[in-house]
């Protein structure tokens, strides 16, 4: 199945708005010292595994299915991932 642009778009844009509202609960647990905390510190490392893992493959998706030449910006991007 070949994925157009916009709808790789549709799917990052709901990835960036599911991982912002994560981020806004986790904060708030941070701020209230909520239980959740320790559990999601334990799974720290698989979690940032799984954020650069998503955004590599949709980068690779883009220059490789859809045929969008990476900038040299979005080169030291994935070199950073």
């Amino acid at each position: 199945m070949v994925f157009t642009t916009s709808q790789l778009n549709a799917i990052l844009g709901l990835l960036t708005l599911g991982g912002q509202g994560i981020l806004i609960i986790l904060f708030i647990g941070l701020l209230f010292k909520q239980k959740y905390i320790k559990t999601v510190a334990k799974h720290a490392l698989p979690l940032a595994f799984l954020v650069a893992l998503t955004s590599t493959v949709f980068s690779l998706a883009y220059s490789g299915l859809i045929g969008l030449e990476p900038c040299k910006l979005c080169w030291w991007q994935r070199i950073f991932m």
